[in-house]
């Protein structure tokens, strides 16, 4: 069995590792990705971004995130999206409530919505 590390820099954590096993189709994303909950925006947002699109395009259809269970590679573009509301909204809000609920409201599927606070702190120090 082979195995492909990829060191990650600047997305969810400062430096992050991902594992793939290119012939079994399985990437193992650590704190990358987050399966059917909320993320927690504790990185650049662009290159995070980045970083989901370059394992999406790797086509491994067997995802193991960082938080939530065991995905296929449709978890990519949830948190892609993810990533980008919570930017739209960044620009948008002068809020910490705001911008909790409009992440909750755009995606009600999604659970773990508290992890959304770790973070609005820093983002939203006068709230």
């Amino acid at each position: 069995v082979s195995f492909e590390l990829t060191e990650v820099a600047d997305a969810e954590a400062e430096i992050q590792m991902v594992v793939r096993v290119p012939d079994h189709g399985i990437a193992a994303t650590g704190d990358l990705v987050y399966s059917g909950v909320h993320l927690i925006l504790a990185g650049p947002a662009d290159t995070w971004t980045a970083a989901l699109q370059e394992l999406a395009d790797d086509g491994d259809p067997v995802v193991l995130p960082g938080h939530g269970l065991p995905s296929d590679a449709s978890v990519y573009d949830t948190n892609i999206a993810w990533l980008a509301k919570a930017g739209e909204l960044l620009g948008s809000v002068d809020n910490a409530e705001d911008f909790k609920q409009g992440l909750v409201d755009e995606f009600p599927e999604l659970g773990m919505s508290g992890a959304i606070d770790f973070v609005t702190p820093f983002l939203f120090p006068e709230s």
